[in-house]
């Protein structure tokens, strides 16, 4: 392998056209073969995931996993992290584990919402039993902007730990846009064809992701740590899965579909924080099932960089 990190073009063009191709080139350095350094202790506390898979059609998902802490195991040497499966919410619709077992890429965020902490895994999935084993092709930490505080809790008891129901659809109807209209946080998967998939968050007030119809969906690109690891990968593969959490009506809704990018937009809401930018989703297909008994979330505070 090779050791010494590097941007994909994608991320490079994207790096250029927004100017900040130099700022980014002092940031690679964050990112690391092997998880990065102070990090165990970190994942170890963790009782929430974020991932990213491809299904058998290119399609992009992002899912969710949430466990009881210790679930995520990084091995001592940092070349590898476990997922627990056995101590996890059981979530039977979700289509990430049938999506490894074709494809095992992954992208996996790693992120504790109460401390606006969050950290990239990403790398080589292999199923063994209840573990999913990953091997580390990079990792790197990533910047505390826009992320919600809350207090992530699950209750004890086996018997909690299952998520129910499932619908799905093509066009969004009213319940999942009203959904998404309200979010303040979602997840987003994008992939490149060598490096696989990357999970990113997003965030702002409520409202931030404009509900253009029933087929579109508008987000603003916020500044963010110049590396335009999610941008860069939509310039090449316009393909994207996104995940909306609803704490508060315990469901997941996830969406799988296209995305544009929008560069140099008129703004005068200044909905983009100063940047321009924004880029659409078009969902294709989406899922929504509901979150197991057990997870629950409390609102502490938003994020003082929303715009």
């Amino acid at each position: 392998m090779n050791n010494m990190p590097s941007f994909h073009e994608g991320e490079l063009d994207v790096q250029r056209r927004a100017h900040e191709d130099e700022i980014a080139t002092h940031r690679i350095g964050l990112i690391k073969h092997v998880i990065v350094g102070g990090a165990v202790p970190f994942i170890r506390q963790q009782s929430m995931a974020v991932a990213g898979s491809i299904d058998a059609s290119g399609r992009v998902w992002a899912s969710m996993i949430f466990g009881e802490p210790g679930f995520l195991d990084p091995s001592d040497d940092a070349q590898s992290l476990a997922i627990h499966l056995d101590r996890t919410v059981q979530q039977p619709n979700d289509p990430l584990l049938p999506n490894l077992e074709l494809q095992p890429q992954i992208g996996l965020m790693l992120i504790e919402l109460s401390s606006r902490r969050r950290l990239r895994v990403n790398g080589i999935a292999e199923k063994a039993g209840d573990t999913l084993s990953v091997t580390v092709r990079e990792s790197f930490p990533l910047c505390p902007k826009y992320i919600q505080r809350r207090q992530i809790q699950l209750l004890s008891g086996n018997d909690q730990l299952a998520a129910s129901g499932l619908r799905d659809g093509h066009a969004l109807g009213t319940e999942q846009i009203a959904q998404i209209a309200a979010a303040d946080t979602f997840f987003v998967a994008t992939t490149h064809s060598l490096r696989g998939p990357d999970v990113s968050h997003r965030g702002g007030r409520p409202g931030f992701v404009e509900v253009i119809d029933a087929t579109t969906l508008r987000i603003p690109d916020f500044a963010g740590n110049s590396m335009f690891n999610t941008l860069g990968n939509l310039s090449i593969n316009p393909n994207a899965g996104l995940v909306f959490p609803d704490f508060q009506a315990g469901r997941l809704l996830q969406l799988t579909g296209t995305t544009t990018i929008l560069w140099d937009q008129p703004d005068p809401a200044e909905r983009s924080g100063g940047t321009h930018r924004f880029w659409e989703f078009h969902p294709e297909y989406w899922r929504e099932t509901e979150l197991g008994g057990s997870i629950r979330a409390v609102l502490l505070e938003y994020s003082p960089f929303n715009p």
